[in-house]
């Protein structure tokens, strides 16, 4: 039993750091991309050769060793390891990243990821609220047109046209936490009916998931229906069977399948055994 609990646990520690160290990742990916292209444009009335083509454009892109070049640390693999999850940035590395790319410490150390580590019990849910930064939780509270357990919740929100002003006061993984946060708060509670209206409202924003955190959505929402589900279901909800698009359900498939992730696959996969085993024959 104790050796089915250490084993529980680095699986659990694996898939989770896995995830949110690649999301950390590719936040810090995309905001040195942008950076690159504003100095490009900043400097363009001085260039003297034509503007670039959109070949050329794809130069702005950035790479892990684009990536190590921003932060001065070009004879360093460790950004490919980052890009892949096999090592998880340390305090250090947080810092020094928060320096040149603010609040980018927060898409590692967001409270999101103890939430999803297990079955979260009373407590962690306290924590999870408690931990969120003020302003953050006050935005969620006051600025969201809906309650989550409503059960026109997804009608709201595909109708809401502040969505854009919304996510640049609050982080996206708040409100996806927050999301978690609301589904537990109402099976501690017993209201089955609310819980049920916020499993609802995830599958009607698979897509949106998807669209904002792009591939990394893939593991994401594997983590959120392992959790989220109908309050009278056994398996997990099929999510990408829940997508009407076959392009985007092959786009999935080849993520599942591309070599830099296999171990983030695997470890996702083990994680989804074992977090079946503990908690869904309960």
């Amino acid at each position: 039993m104790i050796m089915n609990e250490i084993k529980t646990s680095r699986i659990r520690k694996n898939a989770i750091n896995y995830l949110r160290t690649i999301i950390w990742y590719e936040n810090i990916s995309i905001n040195v991309s942008i950076k690159r292209r504003i100095a490009v444009e900043i400097n363009k009335a001085f260039r003297l050769g034509p503007d670039p083509t959109e070949t050329e454009n794809l130069l702005f892109i950035a790479n892990a060793n684009r990536v190590s070049e921003f932060f001065d640390q070009q004879e360093s693999a460790i950004w490919y390891k980052y890009s892949l999850g096999t090592t998880a940035p340390n305090k250090s590395t947080l810092e020094i990243c928060e320096v040149k790319i603010p609040e980018s410490s927060l898409y590692f150390q967001h409270p999101i990821w103890k939430l999803l580590e297990r079955f979260p019990t009373h407590e962690d849910l306290k924590i999870f609220y408690a931990t969120l930064p003020k302003k953050n939780l006050d935005y969620l509270l006051k600025k969201l047109p809906m309650d989550l357990t409503q059960s026109n919740a997804g009608d709201i929100w595909r109708q809401w046209k502040g969505k854009p002003q919304f996510f640049m006061l609050v982080n996206f993984l708040d409100f996806v936490g927050y999301i978690v946060y609301s589904y537990y708060k109402c099976i501690y509670e017993l209201k089955f009916e609310q819980a049920n209206n916020v499993h609802k409202f995830l599958t009607q924003n698979i897509q949106f998931i998807l669209d904002n955190l792009r591939w990394c959505s893939v593991y994401l929402l594997d983590l959120l229906f392992l959790h989220i589900r109908q309050p009278n279901q056994s398996t997990i909800t099929n999510w990408i069977e829940l997508i009407s698009h076959s392009e985007i359900k092959e786009s999935i498939i080849k993520v599942r399948k591309m070599k830099r992730f296999v171990r983030m696959q695997q470890s996702m996969d083990e994680f989804k055994k074992r977090f079946i085993e503990l908690h869904y024959l309960e």
